[in-house]
């Protein structure tokens, strides 16, 4: 019987590939011979290095860059994430860039690529694809002229899709086009799609910021009423224009933790139950159009009388654009993709604390509240709904209090998969403090000890404490990066009307960029 030992270099190769990395890892303590093979394999390394940093292999790999050229990539980011002082960030050339835009209305950011809407006009559409290592692309910019009249857009590089979306009484309509040139998208046998209205309350339809999501093969809208609390989820295939759900919620605030299974945060004032749930519901196994399925409500903790929960919402985050449709990857090839599990919801939470108030967000990690809600189904044999008590579920989320200085601005989240960051204004030192957060790394306290401090600026530590009912301690993210902008950079708050301007910045982030749109300035955009 022959030995690995005695086996030729390329066959240990090839039979380590079939290991997953933390074993490949192992392999390494075995002998120095299979460590010296191990760490002249450009393949073994750069599984390795995914795994170090979290990542893993993406669906569609980069084949303009060798393996080596790839792992030094890697290496490269694993050293600036791994400096010993997080606020010691060093910015090089490739990482700043001052664009200045027209004006426009709305912005949107997926994976890389910022979209501004109405700009110059109504509809027309700017485009500013993000320089990336990543993705091996430089910046670039583009418009799109003559667009369909919309209200809102929502796109994803990845399959080259940009949704126009408009809604009326009579109903909504969908454009679905070419990202790149704005033509109707040839993956899709219905370019456009009408959705008649479906209002038996009578109530006009509301408008709100965000009423579409992409997910993978599957286009999600909300239709909101004035004077109702009841909402209308409509989820279809936009390869086919096929229906799969239409379900009654409760609120409109929603987000997907895959294609099948969603969950919406019911609105504060619209329930009566002494804990605020949020239902999750999913369209597996339901006839075509059908109601979705709710499969469990999980709770906050009950409001006490020092910490009052006044309002909750579902903030946008991103979402894994693969979904087992690989066919319809049209993106740039990547060096590296973020894991199914490295996806966060957040769930914006305003207190009302005797110290005062203010928004907090609560991170809730998405793959782990999608396992705990289709087992706790299955061990109910589907067929009655879970029940979940926030002490039996708060051990998947973290909390990143809002700051406990009465003349702090702060503005964020911008998220995206397991990264958070914040804004802050530092008037005494004159500079702007962009705080990036790890949520896959978190810092716990021992509820004995005084709370160790993370952030530049003190988090109210009240707010905190309302959700210490779980029986683990409350998880505090990890503070991994923090630099400074000057206040001659981007103007202090002072410079700003308030009273023309209601969100006068807006920080946004993906994998490998910060990017701080200036509203106050016409299209102002630094990242």
């Amino acid at each position: 019987m022959v030995a690995l030992s005695d086996l030729p270099p390329e066959c240990i190769i090839y039979i380590l590939l079939f290991l997953v990395p933390h074993e490949i890892a192992r392999c390494n303590m075995v002998s120095r011979s299979l460590w010296k093979i191990i760490n002249h394999s450009p393949s073994l390394q750069y599984l390795l290095e995914l795994e170090r940093l979290g990542f893993m292999a993406p669906h569609s790999s980069s084949n303009r860059l060798s393996l080596d050229e790839k792992v030094q990539v890697l290496k490269e980011k694993r050293l600036r994430m791994n400096t010993s002082d997080p606020t010691a960030m060093s910015l090089n050339t490739y990482d700043y860039k001052h664009v200045i835009a027209p004006k426009f209305s709305r912005s949107y950011m997926s994976h890389g690529v910022l979209a501004l809407d109405g700009q110059n006009e109504p509809n027309q559409l700017g485009i500013y694809q993000l320089s990336s290592r990543n993705r091996d692309i430089g910046f670039d910019h583009y418009t799109l002229d003559s667009l369909p009249p919309h209200q809102a857009i929502a796109f994803e590089p990845a399959f080259d899709l940009l949704v126009l979306y408009d809604s009326t009484d009579d109903g909504e309509i969908f454009h679905l086009r070419s990202l790149r040139t704005g033509l109707p998208h040839p993956a899709t046998t219905l370019p456009r799609v009408f959705y008649a209205g479906d209002n038996a309350t009578g109530s006009r339809v509301a408008q709100i910021d965000n009423p579409v999501v992409i997910i993978g093969r599957r286009i999600a809208f909300v239709r909101c009423f004035t004077n109702s609390p009841e909402s209308i989820i409509k989820i279809w295939e936009w390869t086919s224009g096929d229906t799969i759900s239409s379900t009654k919620v409760l609120g409109s605030s929603f987000a997907f933790l895959s294609e099948d299974v969603f969950v919406v945060r019911t609105p504060l004032s619209w329930t009566s139950q002494s804990t605020l749930p949020l239902v999750v519901y999913t369209c597996d196994g339901i006839p075509p159009g059908g109601h979705a399925r709710l499969l469990a409500r999980f709770h906050l903790p009950e409001s006490r009388n020092t910490t009052v929960l006044h309002s909750t919402e579902l903030l946008p985050a991103s979402t894994s654009p693969v979904c087992h449709c690989d066919a319809l990857l049209t993106s740039p090839s990547l060096i590296y993709d973020l894991s199914p599990a490295s996806y966060y919801l957040a769930l914006n939470v305003s207190l009302l604390t005797g110290s005062g108030g203010g928004p907090g967000t609560l991170f809730i990690h998405s793959s782990s509240l999608l396992e705990l809600a289709c087992s706790l189904n299955t061990q109910l044999n589907n067929d009655a709904e879970a029940s979940v008590p926030w002490s039996e579920w708060g051990f998947i989320t973290s909390w990143i209090g809002p700051p406990d200085l009465k003349t702090a601005s702060e503005y964020g989240p911008g998220i995206f998969g397991h990264l958070a960051s914040f804004m802050h204004a530092d008037e005494q030192m004159n500079v702007w403090r962009v705080e990036v957060y790890d949520l896959r790394t978190t810092t716990t306290t021992p509820s004995e000890l005084p709370p160790k401090e993370t952030s530049h600026f003190p988090r109210n530590q009240e707010a905190a404490s309302f959700f210490g009912d779980s029986p683990r301690p409350l998880k505090n993210p990890a503070l991994v990066k923090s630099f400074t902008i000057p206040f001659e950079t981007i103007p202090s708050k002072r410079a700003w009307n308030p009273a023309r301007y209601r969100r006068p910045m807006e920080i946004m982030t993906d994998d490998e960029h910060v990017v701080i749109l200036l509203l106050y300035i016409p299209g102002a955009i630094r990242y």
